[in-house]
């Protein structure tokens, strides 16, 4: 039976709303996730990509995500703002704020460091994580970490 009031929409999955999203939303986010945890897994070494077709790509990507779920995992996503601090980081040196502009750069570096080291490849738990994250200092993130 489909409803039109608000309430109805934000928990009935027979009208096709669920959380206050269409079908049709829930399939871009799907597919927008999807499309994350494949560059998640590339980056991770996890899939290899040459090669391979976006299609390929995609069912190798559903394979992961299935096995995960079968063996009782959960994903966890973490918003990124590193393209949000290099785009500041541009404004500020278009500016001449190069004080500023020095400082967007290097947190945006420091970021992408954090997100290279904590890839699932060093197989780290997640409290490793955190703490080579917060603890660690740069160079030992460049240097020793690296061999590890």
């Amino acid at each position: 039976m489909k409803t039109d009031s608000a309430s109805d929409k934000s928990t009935s999955v027979e009208s096709g709303y669920k959380y206050g999203l269409s079908a049709k939303e829930w399939e871009r986010l799907g597919e927008s996730l999807m499309s994350s945890l494949a560059d998640q897994f590339i980056a991770d070494g996890i899939i290899n990509p040459r090669g391979k077709s976006q299609n390929k790509l995609a069912l190798e990507t559903i394979k992961i995500v299935r096995k995960h779920f079968d063996d009782g995992r959960e994903f966890w996503m973490m918003p990124r703002y590193d393209e949000d601090i290099l785009t500041l980081a541009k404004k500020f040196r278009a500016k001449g704020k190069y004080r500023e502009s020095c400082l967007f750069y290097a947190t945006w570096f420091e970021h992408r460091v954090n997100f290279i080291v904590t890839r699932e490849r060093f197989a780290l738990t997640e409290n490793e994580k955190l703490q080579m994250v917060r603890e660690v200092s740069m160079l030992g993130k460049l240097t020793w970490h690296c061999q590890l």
